[in-house]
């Protein structure tokens, strides 16, 4: 009779049993370290795939959403930092993308657009903020409204934002434009 066979099986069984359990949790810790290891050093995102995410947070957000600032309009903010990680994105871009912002504190060089938004499932204001330098977007930021101070803002009267539609800025006819006929007006029109 072995040393093992001499044992009562109760031990047997609690002795495999914690061997099992043992390797599981080995198994276990080694896949996780490896996964730490892999997301902290080795993997990096694909080129270009925060641009994907930008445009399609932008499409989904005029698509089912604007002129409201919602969770779509979360999601957008939140892809245009990620963007901005990558490349810089300028003060017109960010314009373009989330439009005209509420309420604007600094000066040229370095300047705060905050934007009010609503998350569904709450009843309380959001705040979404581009902090920008030299021109370039630096940071995003999000906040419930109630523990911001807003002392040093001052109502957004900066330049028009950009078409949300189009991207691009919307150009007002000028006087002389405004009281031609329909038919030489449409012939100034570009696409």
């Amino acid at each position: 009779m072995s040393a093992n066979e001499s044992k009562p099986k109760w031990k047997r069984t609690l002795l495999l049993a914690f061997r099992i359990y043992a390797g599981f949790c080995t198994l276990l810790l080694t896949a996780y370290f490896a996964l730490a290891i892999w997301s902290s050093f080795l993997a990096q995102t694909l080129p270009g795939s925060e641009e994907i995410t930008l445009k399609s947070a932008y499409g989904s957000y005029m698509a089912n959403e604007y002129p409201k600032r919602g969770d779509g309009f979360n999601a957008l903010a939140g892809a245009l930092g990620w963007r901005s990680k990558a490349v810089a994105v300028s003060r017109a871009d960010v314009l373009k993308y989330l439009g005209k912002p509420d309420f604007v504190q600094g000066n040229a060089d370095t300047v705060t657009l905050l934007y009010a938004y609503y998350p569904s499932g709450r009843t309380d204001q959001w705040e979404v903020y581009a902090f920008l330098k030299e021109g370039k977007l630096a940071q995003v930021g999000f906040n419930g409204a109630a523990a911001n101070d807003h002392s040093g803002y001052r109502p957004y009267s900066g330049e028009a934002a950009p078409n949300q539609q189009g991207g691009a800025n919307v150009r007002q006819p000028s006087s002389s434009e405004t009281n031609r006929s329909p038919a030489a007006a449409s012939t100034r029109r570009s696409p």
